[in-house]
């Protein structure tokens, strides 16, 4: 008896003292972590306030550290901040940022273009990792540099480079693990840290197939020629396209011992119908003759089905209940399709069933459209039904009541999501459109069949147009060769899950795979084999232009610092900088300056008569900018005058209003009394902010015609 008191005795001390001693433990590396922190950055010392987190997971702990306040911070500034994070098991700091002080009550400005080079934050990048994370740093190389878009005008945020490192192991990037640094383009200071590292295994690339082989497997599984839709708020409906697309992109994986194909794992997605904005047809009062459109509307709803007929046959698709109560309907245009629509809602409520069905049918056929039905029956707590009993369900009434589209589509391979519990109260599934053979993105029917077999849910996305002939596309041959030959394919190391047999969970193991290289979109055009966007336009890579005809040229630092920022752009090998500057060629340069994005392309009609393909995204960007009025009927090929240069300056600058004051303008040029009294305003503001600072012996000389290289140095002005 004594000895088991004793055993028990012990028993309770230890388990009394283990608390303690994993909180000392704890205590201690936080200590160790905030030491680190300190040592790497002294700076936290000046610091008023520290505040600590920490965050645990599977037995691994990150300390979060937080300074605010620095005593070197300026008066009447918001504090500067340092957040840093640490991997107490590693002693490892894998997260870094700093807030500069910012003032209280004004608004930052900072010159357009940032004060330290790409080449100067880029040693301060690399100086700072090699600092926190000698031992990984040493195994990366630099992936990826974006430099800041720099725009003429003032700016009111700070600039930054960001470097991105990725891992390199046996001279084979890994992804996996990579390191990302934010540089402060205007302080050089560094703004943001992130390390991503975790130490694997990695398998030795001894032994591999080679690339060629790699190519014949992808020859065989990667391209597929479907017909492309895109979708955008401007276009009603837009048209099919035919495209190639490597589906799953990089995730494409071809193990690179064994040949065999194997992508990450992902999910289908639905994609439902949207429902138009509709409008509500109302009684018309005959008291005045009707226009000819106004007798043709009347004479197309009238042989329309009626509501009566409409009716009656909801009720039959959707099975609906006697008790069901027409609760409403709209009888509408769809601006997208030009399909007159009937939706139909209904109500019904006893003390034992209540429910709701919306069913939206063609109004001038009846074809069914889309339908949902829902109610408060009970669900069977295990239901009996199957999923191959479910799909005849579905077949059935896919072939009674739209057997027109169930005869292009089929199947979608992809099995059902599992439910929470296990338990299917219903079974959903996708038929996919084909046309021509060739699969239709996007296009599908989707229903869904409850467990008491009662078909609950109906949707379509159905392009009614016509579909582009696949005549004259390129064989999947073709386009794999020209793909291989102009993308690729590249070694790497990926990590994957692996389920271990006997074990629930999974395992990251790395593995040695060939996959595509990177691109934006992987879709190229059926026809020609370019790579295109999401829309079906041709993807232009941004390249520099290598002027062959600018060296020695008095305007050339100009022109280079403008190539070299993104910010001229003129096509060709020479930039004919002593050449007169043509209104569309100028107003392209300015575009480009302040940072155009023509990715919705829509301007006013006017300007589609005047442009060509060269500068209509620049004249649309002008008119859009209030540069250009339709009333001023400008021609893009008239040559621009000096004066002209500074008329359109002063509005790019916001002094367009100010500049058309007439009577109260002056200028120190000789002859700014033949400056056009249109354009007085213009020359005298350009000149006061140092834009056009005029020829020799205080000259403006008006009416002759402004250079390129007049202009590229006036847009550098403008950049410092």
């Amino acid at each position: 008896m004594k000895k088991y008191l004793a055993t028990l005795v012990v028993a309770v001390m230890l388990i009394t003292l283990i608390g303690p001693l994993a909180e000392a433990r704890d205590d201690a590396r936080m200590r160790e972590a905030i030491l680190l922190a300190k040592r790497l950055f002294p700076i936290t010392d000046t610091y008023q306030q520290f505040f600590t987190n920490q965050q645990t997971t599977e037995g691994k702990t990150i300390y979060h550290f937080e300074w605010r306040g620095s005593s070197n911070d300026p008066a009447g500034f918001n504090p500067s901040q340092i957040m840093l994070s640490v991997d107490g098991e590693r002693m490892l700091v894998t997260n870094y940022s700093f807030q500069e002080a910012t003032p209280r009550n004004r608004t930052l400005n900072f010159a357009p273009l940032p004060k330290f080079t790409e080449e100067q934050a880029q040693r301060t990048a690399a100086a700072l990792a090699a600092r926190l994370a000698p031992q990984e740093f040493a195994q990366m190389r630099l992936f990826r540099v974006t430099a800041p878009t720099v725009r003429i005008g003032k700016r009111h945020w700070p600039h930054h480079y960001s470097f991105h490192y990725i891992q390199y192991v046996n001279n084979i990037p890994f992804h996996g693990n990579s390191l990302s640094v934010n540089v402060n383009a205007d302080s050089g200071e560094v703004a943001h840290y992130g390390l991503n590292f975790t130490p694997y295994t990695f398998p030795s690339p001894q032994g591999i197939i080679p690339l060629t082989q790699a190519a014949e497997v992808f020859r065989g599984v990667g391209l597929r020629l479907v017909y492309q839709r895109s979708f955008s708020w401007r276009n009603e409906e837009s048209k099919p396209f035919l495209a190639y697309v490597l589906e799953d992109g990089r995730r494409l994986h071809i193990d690179a011992f064994t040949g065999r194909v194997f992508t990450n794992e992902h999910f289908l997605s639905f994609q439902d119908q949207q429902s138009p904005d509709g409008r509500l047809t109302g009684s018309v009062k005959q008291e005045h003759a009707f226009t000819p459109q106004e007798l043709r509307e009347i004479e197309l709803v009238a042989g329309l089905l009626p509501l009566v007929r409409v009716d009656a046959l909801a009720r039959e698709i959707a099975a609906l209940p006697s008790q069901a109560t027409l609760h409403g309907s709209q009888l509408y245009l769809d601006p997208r399709t030009e399909q007159r629509i009937w939706t139909l809602q209904y109500t019904w409520g006893t003390e034992g069933e209540q429910g709701s069905a919306n069913v939206v049918l063609d109004a001038a056929t009846g074809a069914l459209e889309s339908f949902y039905y829902g109610d408060n029956a009970k669900q069977e707590e295990k239901p009996t039904m199957t999923q191959d009993e479910a799909l005849v369900l579905a077949r059935q009434f896919l072939t009674r009541w739209v057997g027109d589209k169930y005869g292009q589509v089929e199947l979608a391979k992809d099995a059902p999501i599992m439910p929470f519990g296990g338990i299917f109260q219903s079974y959903s599934f996708v038929f996919n459109r084909s046309v021509n053979g060739i699969p239709v993105v996007n296009d599908n029917l989707f229903i869904t069949v409850r467990s008491d077999s009662r078909i609950i849910q109906y949707n379509a996305n159905w392009y009614r147009g016509e579909f582009v002939s696949p005549q004259g596309a390129l064989t999947k041959g073709q386009m794999s060769d020209r793909f291989l030959a102009d993308v690729g394919l590249e070694l790497s190391y990926v990590l994957t899950q692996v389920q271990q047999k006997g074990q629930r969970g999974t395992t990251p193991q790395i593995r040695l795979v060939y996959q595509p290289k990177e691109l934006n979109s992987y879709m190229f055009d059926a026809f020609k084999g370019g790579n295109i966007d999401w829309q079906g336009k041709a993807i232009v890579p941004v390249v520099k232009p290598n002027y062959t005809d600018i060296a020695g040229h008095w305007a050339s630092g100009d022109i280079k610092l403008l190539v070299d920022w993104n910010l001229l752009r003129l096509p060709g090998n020479e930039f004919r900088p002593d050449q007169n500057m043509n209104l569309g060629d100028l107003l392209s340069l300015l575009s480009t300056a302040a940072g155009w994005d023509d990715s919705i392309g829509i301007g006013p009609a006017w300007i589609s008569a005047i442009a060509n393909e060269r500068n209509i995204s620049a004249l649309n960007w002008a008119a859009q900018s209030n540069l250009v009025r339709e009333d001023e009927k400008i021609d893009p090929a008239a040559t621009v005058t000096r004066e002209m240069l500074a008329f359109y300056l002063a509005r790019l600058t916001g002094h367009g209003e100010t500049a058309a004051l007439e009577g109260i303008w002056t200028a120190p040029f000789r002859d700014f009394d033949q400056v056009g009294t249109k354009y007085q305003g213009s020359v005298a503001i350009v000149h006061a902010l140092r834009l056009m600072t005029g020829a020799q012996n205080a000259m403006f000389l008006p009416q002759t015609h402004a250079t390129r290289a007049q202009v590229a140095v006036i847009l550098a002005r403008m950049l410092r």
